[in-house]
């Protein structure tokens, strides 16, 4: 059963919390980005309940490109996260995969041969097939068990369900050798909320992050199985409430219907 990673600024991690406790509201599901935990670090220390899974991205979406090795290091101490997103870049797959090999080799050597941290690669290309061989090529990197779908892949296959089903059933096959687990994530809300919908049912997916339903909510706004578009983002991130600092119940109607609708 696919979960969802509510992504938000700490304080309005904070307010969910107060309004309706960390179990229902936060939940314990979580995915982080890099720069923001090293901006803010106070912020982000015991923000979730004990058991989270957390996964730490590389804030490539939110800055154009992945931060480096040294603030992603930075982040991943503050925080603890099991799970550590690889650099990619937007449709480039060749570069994608030369980064990726590179921080992961350079990390390795300060890495404990017992740490439970893994790695989440995120396959990129133009094309279903580019997709395939990026993540074919990821596939050989040590630790990588996770695998990211970008949001981006629908604008250029038309939907994510394809690009789930292979990397389940090819790409990722290694993994269920050594866990039965489920592992791949959606990166994001995508220009078509119905398909992620029907992507996050599919096997072998363990979730989806958005800050989409909660600043949808936010704006008193709920979501519908086709939409879900809060508009810019803008500063919301600095300035996540409109009037006060208190969450809007359309926030907790939202968190409430995309947990259902993917559950």
């Amino acid at each position: 059963m696919a979960r969802f990673a509510p992504v938000a600024p700490p304080e309005f991690i904070k307010a969910i919390r107060n309004a309706c406790g960390a179990d229902f509201g936060v939940g314990r599901y979580h995915l982080l980005l890099a720069h923001d935990v090293v901006r803010r670090q106070r912020d982000y220390i015991r923000l979730f309940p004990t058991g989270s899974v957390i996964i730490m991205d590389n804030s490539m979406i939110e800055l154009g490109e992945p931060v480096d090795g040294e603030i992603m290091e930075q982040a991943c101490s503050i925080v603890g996260p099991q799970i550590v997103v690889l650099p990619d870049y937007a449709h480039d797959s060749e570069r994608t995969v030369q980064v990726a090999r590179e921080w992961a080799h350079d990390r390795e050597s300060s890495v404990s041969p017992n740490s439970q941290q893994h790695y989440m690669a995120v396959p990129q290309g133009n094309t279903l097939e580019e997709y395939m061989e990026c993540a074919r090529r990821l596939a050989e990197i040590p630790r990588v068990l996770y695998w990211g779908i970008p949001r981006s892949a629908t604008d250029k296959l038309g939907t994510r369900k394809d690009l789930v089903k292979r990397i389940n059933l090819e790409v990722a096959n290694h993994v269920k050798t050594i866990r039965s687990w489920t592992c791949i994530h959606l990166l994001g809300i995508s220009t078509d909320f119905y398909d992620d919908l029907v992507c996050a049912q599919q096997e072998g997916v363990m979730g989806i992050d958005s800050a989409a339903p909660l600043r949808l909510g936010q704006q008193g706004r709920l979501m519908t199985p086709k939409f879900c578009e809060p508009g810019p983002r803008g500063d919301w991130w600095d300035n996540p409430f409109i009037e006060s600092n208190t969450i809007n119940p359309a926030v907790l109607a939202n968190l409430y219907l995309i947990r259902g609708w993917i559950g």
